[in-house]
């Protein structure tokens, strides 16, 4: 389940900028016109890498926010949804989450 959805976070951040239009802003990238108005400062995209990250180190990124957020009551705060699809893609994982529990509880 944990894959999946990191898979799912991943691709709606490396999509948002073919999805939205005008410059947009994800937790994946940032474009430069919005550098100023992002929650993710320019220079730290990708979350918690600089430079230009593997496609291993996103992975990895999306699988801890995923893990973050599964296993807490919201969001963590170092990496933040930033347009409206990630927006709802995180509510919808956060109901999943807390049914998932609730059953096995």
């Amino acid at each position: 389940l944990m894959h999946m959805a990191a898979c799912m976070w991943f691709y709606i951040g490396s999509r948002s900028k073919e999805w939205l239009a005008a410059p947009s802003a994800s937790w994946l990238a940032v474009d430069p016109s919005l550098a100023n108005s992002s929650y993710i400062p320019y220079d730290d995209r990708y979350g918690i890498q600089r430079g230009t990250p593997t496609v291993w180190d996103q992975y990895l990124i999306s699988v801890y926010w995923v893990a973050a957020t599964m296993t807490s009551y919201g969001i963590v705060g170092d990496l933040l949804p930033q347009n409206n699809a990630e927006i709802i893609f995180a509510m919808v994982l956060m109901v999943l989450s807390i049914t998932v529990y609730g059953f096995i509880i």
